[in-house]
């Protein structure tokens, strides 16, 4: 019997101090939103006159309006130096993008300025070449794209010239 009544009295310990460690998290948690909700009242932000991102946004979404628009790309080593040279059309895209929205979830996935659904980060990028030949990279390879080709100091960079047979 009093085995029984110390298992009780501990399970009754633990569920009380269980409420205590959420309560004090809760208490902790509304100090620290009333702290910076006086930074806010007290030091408003600045709100601009004019958006740098929305102008490149802007800029992005206009040139690649095009989708024969002719561009460089150039895959960089893992030292981040130039190692080959592409010319392309339009621009790279992940590979983990989807054209649809994934159904089976409950949250309300929206498309991007793009209209893709999912993550552009990822290992895979791929794009089109001028030649019309789609080329596939990823792993250790960065990339550099660039409207107008560009000079990396006076080595040459093999420029890869994809041609269909």
């Amino acid at each position: 019997m009093k085995r029984i009544v110390i298992t009780i009295l501990a399970f009754i310990l633990i569920v009380v101090s269980a409420g205590c460690i959420g309560e004090e998290a809760r208490i902790e948690k509304v100090k620290k939103r009333e702290a910076v909700d006086r930074l806010i009242v007290n030091q408003p932000a600045h709100l601009p006159e004019y958006s740098m991102d929305r102008y490149l946004m802007n800029q992005y979404l206009k040139r690649f309006s095009d989708a024969d628009k002719v561009c460089y790309l150039y895959l960089c080593g893992e030292d981040g130096r130039p190692r080959f040279e592409l010319q392309i059309k339009g621009k790279t895209a992940s590979l983990d993008k989807r054209l649809t929205s994934r159904y089976d979830t409950d949250d309300d996935e929206l498309p991007d300025e793009q209209g893709m659904f999912g993550s552009s980060g990822g290992e895979k990028q791929g794009c089109i070449t001028t030649e019309d030949i789609m080329v596939v990279f990823g792993g250790g390879w960065l990339y550099v794209w660039s409207e107008p080709p560009l000079r990396f100091g006076e080595e040459a960079i093999p420029r890869i010239l994809v041609v269909k047979e």
